[in-house]
């Protein structure tokens, strides 16, 4: 690869792209103007308001016979003022008072509890401020009274209350300080990251193809991979500039804000703000990979559209996946320790934490910049294989027309990737709101409606209207009895292997057995009649491995193909099969059999082999949860043995035994068909 050519590319790109006001804004306006603007007057506009709050005099008045009494206990605030209404509570509702005190009558015995209760409108800031100011006074007339009654009856008032508790807090200002600021410090940093790369790797991307030059550019004499690495350099140091920027700036307005409110607070306030130059260095550190990681993942996504808008669009579910990771890093006991090293995002978020408190070592550094730079080399690898794809990049698909009208349609092999993803979105947004509604009503029928009535009639409606060839589209084709034992043998091996892999996770997330418990008694006590069995066989075990198979191993596999190949497109399949059950603790197993049952159709051909591993993997879950196991069985399927040392070893091994005979069986069968389909050609 020659570098001067790759600077040459650089540098053009660089000036081009800084030639785009939306870009200089992103970079320059937001972090140096904006930030500075909205925090400052927003803090002086708040002080102003609570300034304006304060002077405000709260109208008081009095339900009941002690007007006299509660009144020379609340107007020593000479912000209270007592009026004297008809009717206090009607006034209260009209709000020409805020707060309505229901006092006592005269006859109560010395030494009786005083009952007061204080109506207000929770809805009314002002009627809130005026609740606040007679609750401090009623407090301080409280203490006075029973010092009183104390010294009356000679008792001591430590008698009373003989433990006092203080609390003493060891941690540093500047530590307290930076525990609180480093989280919307650290999220807002990698969201300006993102925003940075987002449009250089839409205009580079989308934008070229828009504008017709990126077949331009592909003419030149700079190969691929120079033109790639150029682009890349340019939207990740424009997103490192914006992270660096963004960075900067709200540091320097946290700092100045937290010195003006200890101005305010004329010193009583114990807040301090630095940050350590080894942070500093740190983070800038770190930076780098993160922002390679997402600028590889922003361009990635871009290159598949046509248009700007378009790449807007697809570039917005980016954003929510950035954004998932750092709410979780936000929940309160989330610390840099376990996996969450290893987490993208989550862990650069953490340390950020660790670092503005003082608590990051060399143990923790290590490890998430060596796990952070590993998944940056995989985006990168993936992207550069991506942008070397001339169907990709050179792509001129126009998506389906916006029309209800049948015979507007033309007549299609296959849908296109864009379909393909929009049945996923509609499929997603079906479960979510129909189908988990007709779930929580009745577990069964509404699997089974969500099953057939949702996914199976949306797949089949979808691709009929728009006239594409089902039986092509959806794999539904025979294959060889060579296939169909190696999917057999693949996927029992495999099967048993996740049942392992379910185990350890329990383990990990011991919330995923609890979300497991209801239903499995619902399939407990279901199963124990032969008609209640079959009907979770159904239900449970084929409607999925159909409906499910016929959208994934269907649909989008088909629409998917067009763009990707092999490990790539099982993967991508796999990923959203474990979306699809939208539970934290189902995404990583269902995914990874998701990727499992992808390679069986990509090699055998044909999806019935996934349709049988589902049914198959699904029946065996039925099975387990109701107890209907073979005898023989129940020594390797000890429930106590298994919570403690997980199936037995034997098992473990002849499953990995089966996985790996299963493969060479697929692979094997695999070459073989394509050395036939070649003598074909060749004639």
């Amino acid at each position: 690869m020659n570098w001067r050519i790759v600077q040459a590319i650089f540098w053009k790109e660089m000036l081009d792209t800084l030639r785009d006001k939306r870009t200089l804004i992103m970079m320059v306006g937001v972090p140096l103007l904006l930030y500075p603007a909205i925090i400052i007057i927003g803090m002086q506009a708040g002080a102003h308001q609570a300034r304006k709050m304060d002077e405000k005099v709260s109208r008081v008045a009095v339900l009941g016979e002690s007007m006299d009494a509660i009144g020379a206990w609340v107007t020593q605030d000479e912000k209270i003022e007592l009026l004297t209404v008809d009717d206090p509570m009607a006034a209260l509702e009209a709000g020409d008072v805020e707060v309505v005190i229901e006092g006592i009558d005269h006859h109560r015995i010395p030494g009786d509890v005083i009952v007061l209760t204080l109506h207000y409108d929770s809805t009314a800031t002002n009627s809130e401020v005026a609740s606040s100011r007679v609750m401090r006074q009623l407090d301080d007339f409280e203490e006075e009274l029973r010092n009183k009654r104390l010294k009356k009856m000679r008792v001591a008032p430590e008698y009373v209350f003989p433990v006092e508790v203080e609390r003493a807090n060891i941690a540093p200002p500047a530590q307290a300080t930076g525990h609180h600021l480093s989280i919307m410090l650290s999220s807002l940093m990698m969201m300006m990251i993102a925003l940075g790369a987002f449009y250089p790797a839409v205009d580079l991307t989308a934008g070229e193809k828009e504008r017709g030059t990126f077949e331009t550019l592909l003419s030149t004499p700079a190969s691929k991979l120079e033109i790639i690495t150029g682009k890349f350099v340019t939207v990740c140091l424009l997103a490192l500039i914006t992270g660096f920027l963004n960075l900067g700036s709200m540091a320097l307005t946290a700092s100045f804000v937290i010195n003006q409110i200890q101005e305010m607070a004329e010193g009583k306030m114990d807040v301090a703000f630095e940050i350590a130059p080894v942070t500093v260095l740190v983070t800038l550190v770190i930076m780098i990979p993160l922002a390679l990681l997402i600028s590889a993942v922003m361009m990635s996504v871009a290159v598949f559209a046509n248009s700007f808008k378009e790449a807007q669009n697809f570039l917005t579910p980016v954003f929510l996946l950035i954004v998932m990771p750092i709410m979780y890093a936000a929940l309160p006991g989330v610390e840099l320790e376990g996996i969450n090293i290893y987490l993208p995002f989550v862990n650069v978020m953490l340390l950020f934490k660790e670092l503005m408190i003082g608590k990051a070592g060399f143990a923790v550094v290590f490890p998430v910049f060596l796990s952070t730079a590993i998944f940056a080399l995989m985006a990168l690898l993936f992207a550069t294989w991506l942008f070397q794809r001339e169907e990709v990049v050179l792509s001129e698909e126009h998506g389906v027309p916006l029309t209800f009208n049948r015979k507007h349609f033309r007549p299609t092999s296959t849908p296109t990737p864009g379909m393909a993803l929009g049945l996923f979105s509609i499929a997603l947004l079906l479960l979510f709101y129909a189908g988990s509604m007709a779930q929580q009503a009745d577990i069964i029928k509404g699997l089974i409606f969500t099953e057939w009535g949702l996914l199976f009639a949306l797949v089949v409606g979808v691709l009929w209207f728009v006239k594409i060839d089902i039986p092509h589209t959806l794999n539904l084709r025979g294959t060889s009895i060579g296939n169909w034992i190696s999917s057999i043998l693949l996927g029992l091996g495999f099967i048993v292997l996740m049942i392992q892999f379910g185990l350890y996770n329990q383990k990990f997330m011991p919330e995923a057995a609890d979300e497991m418990l209801e239903f499995m008694q619902t399939l407990h006590d279901m199963g124990q009649t032969p008609g209640g069995f079959a009907l979770l066989i159904f239900a449970v075990a084929i409607s999925p491995a159909v409906c499910e198979e016929v959208l994934f191993r269907g649909a989008i596999l088909s629409g998917l193909r067009k763009r990707m190949k092999g490990p790539a497109l099982c993967l991508v399949v796999g990923l959203l099969f474990g979306l699809m059950h939208i539970s934290i603790y189902r995404i990583i197993p269902t995914g990874i059999m998701g990727v499992m049952l992808t390679y069986l159709v990509v090699r055998g051909g044909s999806i019935y082999l996934s349709i049988l591993i589902h049914a198959i993997n699904n029946g065996i879950a039925v099975c387990l949860m109701t107890g209907r196991v073979p005898a023989f069985t129940e020594t390797w399927l000890n429930e106590d043995s298994i919570e403690a040392n997980g199936l037995p070893m034997p098992l473990l091994v002849g499953a990995g035994i089966l996985v790996v005979l299963g493969v060479i069986g697929m692979e094997w069968m695999a070459r073989g068909k394509g050395k036939k389909e070649q003598r074909i050609e060749h004639g």
